[in-house]
């Protein structure tokens, strides 16, 4: 759909600016499984503190421990930059809680001083002996988290180290549900996103199947998330032991009642009337299930709650690199390189050397390489204030991993954008992919664009999840 107005042009200006950092918004322990380092090893590796496992005792293998030395420090590398707002570390249990007081938590972008000359965040005073704390601030813009403990004969011990960015937003929260059967009047699925966590069945009322075989329970986000916990409340006046066994399912799917989609988490057991997240890798889907596997049981749940990655689209053709099918000839060649297009500046004005423009030829094309996969939503073009009318019609935007425009997805077909102006062109489902590419088909047509924008967010690779 195209969207053009000078206001739109406005806004999407303003957008740019708005979100030009690669920073994204995102809810759940990120440091979870991350890459981490530290100064030195004693026993400890640095990879005990990102397990998922707040186990405190250092026999049991799950902390961290650097050798004796000078200023010694624990870097976790989220791979790219988040705003960040809390750092929660778990303090060892068995002995030395003391060694932690004095440490400092920056976050930043650079690793210089092996990252230690990033922002403050915040100073540890103490941690109690096992105890986990959490550091709260205003949000930093950072990929790398540091633990530095400043001063001479010092050990950095950590058991756990989870980071959290951007606000929390429950997802399932009064969205459509369902649920494979229905006890009574009291176990309506709806109970478990009304917002209230009573665990009292009687009281308030608790998702409450009829008791059959693989009962489940269903939320309809209406879109898909890259989900990145769910946070189970269970019944506190009886039976709590049915939930055990229970598993969580997130995906696009509703094969098998959405049964079939992929396995986030497996839950062992939640304490009576208790509260429990449950945390893993990035997992896209529209629809969260719990499935609770077996012969003649019940599911109860008396509240679940979806958090997941929130990022905003931002134009990320900047950082790319622009080429097209050939340079206009004559006077014009020096104004209408390729990389003109992606140069931040949208000047119609084509002698201003801020437009690409080919030669004229038999589909001309100019595409963008983003240097690593896209979910791309919308594609902005600006036509130059001179020349046909016409000039982008008929125009394909096509995104995906080959350099063969043809070979990829078509996002839209450009109808019409007026001299001067830029339009937004929303792809009629996001894209995946590498490459841009703008072609003009026809004979005997020369393609010039006077700005580019690709709106749209890092395609996270998944990795195995695990259970908490």
């Amino acid at each position: 759909m195209a969207i053009p107005t000078l206001l739109q042009k406005t806004v999407v200006l303003l957008l740019s600016l708005a979100v030009a950092t690669s920073a994204v918004h995102l809810t759940g322990n990120l440091a979870l499984d991350a890459p981490s380092f530290q100064s030195s090893t004693y026993g400890g590796l640095a990879e005990h503190a990102v397990d998922g496992r707040p186990d405190t005792l250092y026999e049991s293998g799950s902390c961290t421990h650097t050798k004796t030395q000078t200023n010694p420090w624990w870097r976790v590398d989220l791979s790219r930059p988040y705003n960040i707002t809390t750092v929660t570390i778990t303090n060892r249990g068995d002995c030395c809680e003391q060694r932690i007081n004095g440490a400092q938590i920056h976050i930043g972008n650079s690793l210089e001083n092996d990252g230690n000359n990033n922002t403050l965040a915040s100073l540890v005073e103490s941690i109690g002996r096992g105890q986990s704390k959490s550091f709260r601030f205003d949000p930093l813009e950072g990929r790398y988290v540091n633990i530095f403990l400043p001063g001479e004969h010092k050990t950095l011990t950590l058991c756990e180290v989870n980071v959290f960015a951007g606000d929390e937003e429950n997802l399932a929260l009064l969205r459509q549900v369902t649920q494979s059967s229905t006890f009574e009047a009291q176990g309506l699925s709806k109970f478990a996103v009304d917002g209230d966590r009573n665990p009292n069945y009687h009281g308030k009322g608790c998702a409450h199947s009829a008791k059959e075989d693989n009962p489940w329970w269903r939320v309809d986000l209406l879109k898909s998330y890259e989900i990145t916990r769910v946070t189970i409340t269970n019944r506190g006046d009886c039976c709590s032991d049915r939930i055990r066994g229970a598993e969580i399912h997130i995906g696009d799917s509703l094969d098998n009642h959405g049964n079939s989609n992929t396995l986030a988490a497996v839950v062992q057991s939640i304490t009576p009337g208790a509260t429990k997240s449950f945390d893993f890798k990035p997992t896209r889907g529209r629809y969260v299930n719990v499935f609770l596997p077996g012969q003649g049981t019940y599911l109860m749940l008396c509240e679940v709650e979806v958090y997941a990655i929130v990022i905003v689209d931002r134009n990320v053709a900047p950082r790319g690199r622009a080429t097209q099918s050939s340079l206009i000839l004559g006077e014009m060649s020096s104004f209408g390189h390729a990389l003109n297009a992606i140069d931040g500046n949208p000047n119609p004005d084509l002698r201003k050397g801020s437009c690409s423009m080919t030669d004229r030829e038999t589909d001309p094309w100019w595409r963008v390489d983003l240097h690593e996969r896209y979910r791309v939503s919308s594609v902005t073009l600006t036509n130059p204030k001179t020349g046909s009318p016409k000039g982008l019609n008929g125009v394909h935007i096509r995104i995906g991993d080959s350099t063969n425009a043809k070979e990829n997805p078509l996002c839209a077909k450009v109808t019409f954008v007026p001299l001067g102006e830029t339009v937004r062109f929303d792809c009629t489902e996001a894209k995946e992919g590498q490459f841009v590419t703008v072609v003009q088909l026809g004979q005997e047509r020369s393609l010039s664009l006077c700005e580019v924008e690709v709106f749209g967010t890092p395609v996270i690779t998944y990795q195995s999840n695990r259970d908490t």
